[in-house]
């Protein structure tokens, strides 16, 4: 049981990742980074135009920090929705589970896994 609820735990990670919209909001930052090196390279900009437009880019850089971190850890608490769901039913404990979750075997093949998931989904989705 240990087993079935630590991946309905990352089942549940990997979907709240997805619907809060985390990787799409990450993909704003290499657009914004590729703006402002395009600005560093502009020599038709006086150096006050262009440190306005790196200060207008390094505020959009840090909100959607903020924006990936508040995203990111709202999906990590709702992950441990299903721990703490069987845990009160008396099945297992959290500590069992976050025991089982934080072992190196487990983190690899996980990764492994979800990796594996990725690269199949975006080949697919960018092959229609």
């Amino acid at each position: 049981m240990i087993a079935v609820t630590a991946v309905s735990s990352i089942g549940v990670f990997i979907l709240f990742f997805w619907l809060f919209g985390v990787a799409k909001v990450g993909t704003g930052i290499l657009t914004t980074t590729r703006d402002a090196i395009n600005i560093l390279r502009d020599k038709d900009l006086d150096d006050l135009d262009r440190e306005k437009k790196l200060q207008r880019a390094s505020l959009q850089l840090g909100g959607t920090f903020v924006s990936i971190s508040v995203r990111s850890a709202l999906a990590l608490a709702t992950s441990f929705l299903p721990i703490w769901l069987v845990s009160l039913s008396g099945q297992v404990t959290i500590e069992d589970v976050l025991v089982y979750l934080l072992r190196w075997d487990v983190i690899v093949i996980v990764t492994l896994v979800v990796i594996v998931i990725y690269v199949i989904s975006t080949r697919v989705l960018s092959s229609r």
